[in-house]
């Protein structure tokens, strides 16, 4: 074989070889596409299976969704809602889908204005890119639902696209919850109120009585008996008032009334109160106040007494010899008009066991039980004063040893307003309150003039006037003032300063430009009794001032310095007042006006008239002071200074609980005194009526009724309350003229029904 031959056959397999390893190659990139299309083919199918469980899931969050969600494009319109919404929305979910407005997609189940002012949220929410939250009601099927709406700003689809979520959250049973347990705490404050008021009113009656007793007989051994029954009742009041404030503390109701006292006059009434109880004891008790404290605090003075009168007494209660120190000082703080006071009450006592201290301030606990079985308490007043002092800014502990004695300490933030110094308060400071004060001259020929737009102070200044014999004309008014003053001279003007239309001020100004009235004697009568207020109201032209509720010593001062010395006529022999008649009289005045006063304040409420709102609560608190109903005279005190200060809210959520104390009050009159306000007196010289004319006068009442006719039906009541009836149609009648003072006509129909029924049997 030639060597060409050979040649072309080498290179024939040469590029056999070739073939066979591009084949090869061929057969490997084949396999690498078989495998790389087969992964395509898997990936395919896992991304379809992943992308319908997406949608799947979406589709299930959207059905079940607990919330109504609805997604906006920029254009307000809807893109996606949740299945929720077409439980309550009236759209269906093409219209959803295809775009509406957000302003139409609750059209039906919100109000026009309503629904623009979602759109217009929405666009705010929008336009700047922020979250949005409010509360709006829905009305379903005639049932109305509330829900939480949150706005949300999100990012849409294309890039830069501004969209919104809009979540809106059923709410509408933890409302109906909230509602439920606000009923409950309210239906548990009413309780409270009402077991207070039902165990107080024969307590204060008993009280009362004893009272009287005390101050009336002559014979020693009823006075005894009376005392003991008078400190049995107090005690009673006590464990009621300690039950009653610590609901109020364990509620959160507990407030406190900020306003400016002396510290001098709170520390006498409560050494006072002690001597009283350690009077037939073996027990000295000591004071120790540095001299050095300011003389005008700013504070809570009730609950600062309370707190000192808790403690003492408990120190009374296991002391059986020995002696009971209230020590009291203070330090300057940073704040130039706050002072940190300290405070103790040491004891001789029986101390405390050291297992004890622990529970010591427990709520309705005692310590040694079986030892103190015969102290009577409710173990509340250590753990009520821990708690008033706390929230005081300060605290309350205790140091004891056992068979020896015990140490209360306790600390509270004071504001101060003077800071005179209160220097040395010695015994002489500290008398016996219960001691009824003497009068040592009258003034028959004195004339003075009373001006209080409430009827009731008027009352309780003649009264107060009486002892004395002087000669008391009394007006409602400034205008009446002035008019009257032009007449006549009087020795001295007791003048009230907040009166509506015109006050006490702009009386008194006035006065001083008619002729000849320049110099008289003006005093003013006010329930603001602060320290240095007496100096401002000498700097407005008035000659003095007596703060309410007027006291005896004060009054009798304000006479001796007034009246001219010629009317005064002084006795060798001093004498007490009675005033058994005096308080009587003013109760039923006070039960008189006082509906009448409570429907004026429900319409100055409703009116938002504030100025004249703030004139009647003063009055009410000079009123429930006067009487010794301090619970109302506190919360009209509050509702004063609220109206001053602008804190209409404070009035607006608490003028319920007001009227809830004034109507309990008006309730425990008509049953005190029941017979002097429903039953005739024969020294009235009722006139007989006959059955004929009585007949006649139910056809008028009845005729009066149906025609809304009040001032007929009033003037008929009020002369069948001048004739001759047995006790139970007077009482009628009495009630029927309070409704028509109310402009109740529903209870005026029912007691319209009594009357005639009682007429036919």
């Amino acid at each position: 074989m030639d060597d060409n031959i050979r040649e072309e056959i080498r290179q024939l397999k040469l590029e056999l070889k070739k073939a066979h390893r591009e084949v090869k190659r061929l057969h490997r990139e084949n396999n690498i596409l078989s495998t790389m299309n087969e992964q395509a083919n898997r990936f395919r199918e896992f991304s379809e299976a992943k992308k319908g469980r997406q949608e799947y899931y979406t589709r299930m969050f959207v059905e079940n969704s607990p919330n109504i969600s609805i997604m906006l494009d920029s254009q307000l319109k809807t893109l996606l809602a949740t299945e929720q919404y077409y439980q309550v929305g009236r759209c269906t979910t093409e219209e959803i889908n295809d775009g509406l407005p957000i302003a139409t997609v609750f059209h039906g189940v919100m109000e026009y204005p309503e629904c623009k002012h979602l759109e217009s949220v929405c666009q705010v929410a929008l336009t700047e890119q922020r979250e949005i939250h409010y509360i709006e009601k829905l009305n379903v099927e005639r049932q109305e639902l509330v829900y939480d709406v949150y706005i949300h700003p999100v990012t849409g689809i294309e890039e830069g696209e501004k969209c919104l979520m809009l979540i809106m959250v059923n709410i509408t049973d933890i409302i109906s919850a909230k509602e439920k347990a606000e009923t409950a705490d309210k239906a548990k404050s009413s309780f409270l109120a009402n077991m207070s008021h039902e165990i107080r009113t024969p307590m204060n009656a008993i009280h009362g009585m004893a009272e009287f007793i005390i101050r009336d007989t002559t014979d020693i051994f009823a006075r005894e008996n009376a005392i003991l029954i008078k400190n049995a009742s107090t005690s009673l009041l006590t464990i009621i008032n300690d039950i009653l404030d610590f609901s109020k503390i364990e509620a959160g109701k507990m407030e406190l009334i900020n306003s400016s006292f002396q510290l001098a006059s709170l520390l006498v009434d409560v050494a006072a109160i002690i001597r009283i109880k350690l009077k037939d004891s073996k027990v000295s008790f000591v004071l120790q106040i540095d001299p050095e404290m300011p003389r005008g605090l700013i504070g809570d003075e009730i609950r600062i007494k309370q707190i000192m009168v808790n403690l003492l007494n408990n120190a009374v209660k296991f002391t059986q010899d020995g002696t009971i120190t209230l020590r009291m000082g203070c330090r300057k703080l940073g704040d130039d008009n706050t002072v940190k006071i300290y405070g103790s009450v040491a004891d001789t006592g029986i101390g405390i066991k050291p297992q004890d201290l622990g529970k010591l301030f427990s709520s309705f606990q005692q310590v040694d039980t079986r030892r103190n079985r015969s102290i009577e308490g409710t173990g509340l007043g250590l753990a009520i004063s821990r708690r008033l002092c706390e929230s005081m800014g300060g605290t309350l502990g205790v140091k004891s040893v056992y068979g020896q004695g015990s140490v209360f300490s306790w600390t509270m933030v004071n504001q101060v307003d003077d800071w005179t110094p209160i220097g040395t308060i010695g015994k002489g400071d500290i008398q016996n309150q219960e001691k009824l004060f003497q009068y040592t001259f009258i003034a028959e020929k004195a004339k003075v003039l009373v001006v209080d737009d409430n009827k009731v102070n008027l009352k309780v200044a003649e009264g107060m006037l009486s002892p004395y014999r002087i000669q008391v004309v009394t007006v409602e008014s400034g205008y009446e003032a002035l008019e009257l003053l032009k007449q006549q001279h009087f020795d001295i003007v007791f003048m009230d300063h907040m009166m509506p239309i015109m006050d006490g001020v702009e009386t008194l100004q006035k006065l001083r430009l008619l002729p000849s009235h320049e110099k008289d004697v003006v005093v003013a009568l006010t329930a603001n009794a602060v320290a240095g207020v007496q100096d401002e109201y000498l700097q407005l032209g008035f000659q003095g001032y007596l703060s309410k509720p007027l006291g005896d010593k004060e009054l009798d001062e304000c006479l001796h310095s007034f009246l001219p010395s010629d009317t005064i006529y002084k006795l060798d022999k001093p004498f007490t007042s009675r005033m058994d008649e005096v308080d009587r009289d003013i109760l039923m005045q006070v039960y008189t006006e006082g509906h009448k006063k409570i429907k004026l304040f429900m319409d100055l409420l409703e009116a938002e008239d504030w100025s004249r709102y703030t004139i009647e609560v003063h009055a009410l608190k000079s009123v429930a002071a006067h009487i010794g109903q301090k619970q109302l005279a506190e919360m009209a005190k509050a509702h004063e200074k609220a109206g001053k200060s602008g804190d209409y809210q404070y009035i607006y959520r608490n003028f319920d609980r007001l009227l809830a104390q004034y109507g309990a009050l008006l309730t425990y009159i008509s049953e005190k005194f029941a017979e002097e306000l429903f039953l005739p007196k024969q020294e009235q010289n009722l006139s007989a009526i006959s059955s004929e004319q009585l007949s006649k006068k139910t056809v008028q009442l009845q005729e009066a009724l149906e025609d809304y006719d009040l001032d007929r039906l009033e003037e008929l009541l009020q002369e069948l309350l001048g004739c001759q009836l047995d006790s139970a149609r007077h009482k009628l009648l009495s009630q029927m003229k309070d409704a028509c003072g109310e402009f109740d006509y529903d209870t005026l129909e029912k007691l319209m029904a009594q009357w005639q029924n009682a007429n036919k049997s």
